[in-house]
């Protein structure tokens, strides 16, 4: 969704945290090949400090461009460390949430996603991960809507918090 958003809103830089990270890591010869799933096998589980190498990329992504805006997709696995609930505090959130049926519907679509069901809401449903969500600034249920209706929200979402905020 954000991808289409791009052209509108030109003082902005809009990036996946997932590819900015994917990335940094290949390039510290920290991983041979640029996956974020790769990366995180390589922090044994340590979602701290895989949320924290996601918030290095944004600073120095908001250093490098002081005077835009940051609009970034920020991949659920970075929501998964404890410290994740605090992400509101700093940032502006905006989460797009599906009912589990939903998301577990369009993910395995989407991805070749495998899990069931049951395992799918075990992990991206937690509890945890149901309290990030819920500290958002602002929530747009996506359930009954296609991505051009997900879009236009999206776009007045944001465009409402950027014109409330100054950049970086």
């Amino acid at each position: 969704t954000y991808k289409a958003a791009r052209t509108r809103f030109t003082n902005s830089v809009m990036d996946d945290l997932d590819g900015m990270v994917a990335t940094w890591a290949y390039e510290q010869s920290m991983i041979e090949r640029r996956s974020i799933n790769l990366f995180r096998k390589t922090l044994n589980g340590d979602d701290e400090r895989f949320l924290a190498a996601g918030i290095a990329r944004i600073k120095e992504l908001a250093n490098a461009q002081p005077s835009k805006h940051l609009v970034l997709d920020v991949g659920a696995g970075f929501q998964d460390a404890p410290s994740a609930i605090r992400l509101h505090a700093d940032y502006a959130v905006v989460a797009l949430t599906a009912t589990p049926e939903v998301a577990h519907q369009r993910i395995t679509a989407a991805r070749n996603d495998t899990r069931t069901f049951q395992q799918y809401t075990d992990s991206e449903y937690n509890a945890h991960r149901l309290a990030v969500y819920a500290s958002a600034h602002k929530s747009i249920d996506t359930t009954h809507q296609s991505q051009k209706q997900t879009l236009k929200e999206f776009v007045g979402v944001v465009g409402q918090l950027l014109s409330d905020t100054p950049a970086n």
